[in-house]
């Protein structure tokens, strides 16, 4: 699926704006920051260990062992702890069973077989009704920054970016 990316000043509404895409049927949303477009678009990996490294965010690994939590400094400290199952080898084994079945793949390839692993891998995703028809995510600050558009635009010619504006005295007083 294309990438619709969320991406604006922190603290603007960009991840309000994820959560209410995240029941919406026909999409696939990534439920953390993105890691792993800049790098990717910068230095393209030569292989797949290389693509696993750039685009894998070490912090699911923490997530799917301890469970996740919401909080942000003092602004949010939630002390419930939800389980989070997306396990980490199997979601490698997904990454590595489609990426190999390319005999040259595409940096829109090793992205695609990414996040085909993580819905695939994660096994209590519930948002599996109805065709997809786009990937969702969230990473602030490439709005602002024409080379990390480009980048984004590169992998995914076909996605959309979109930039939430605040007023800037709520913004500066948030």
């Amino acid at each position: 699926q294309p990438l619709f990316l969320i991406s604006q000043a922190q603290r603007s509404g960009g991840t309000l704006l994820l959560r209410l895409f995240d029941g919406h049927p026909e999409c696939h949303v990534v439920p953390f920051q993105l890691r792993g477009l800049d790098d990717a678009a910068k230095s393209p990996p030569s292989t797949l260990g290389e693509a696993w490294r750039m685009l894998w965010d070490p912090k699911l690994a923490h997530r799917y062992e301890e469970g996740h939590r919401q909080r942000k400094n003092a602004v949010l400290d939630d002390a419930d702890t939800f389980s989070f199952e997306l396990e980490p080898e199997r979601q490698r084994k997904i990454f590595d069973a489609c990426a190999g079945a390319y005999a040259d793949p595409t940096l829109r390839n090793l992205f695609d077989c990414y996040f085909t692993s993580y819905f695939n891998g994660w096994s209590d995703y519930a948002n599996v009704e109805g065709e997809k028809r786009w990937l969702v995510g969230f990473e602030p600050g490439v709005a602002r920054s024409l080379a990390r558009r480009t980048a984004v635009r590169d992998i995914y010619p076909d996605g959309l970016v979109i930039s939430v504006l605040r007023d800037p005295w709520t913004w500066y007083a948030s």
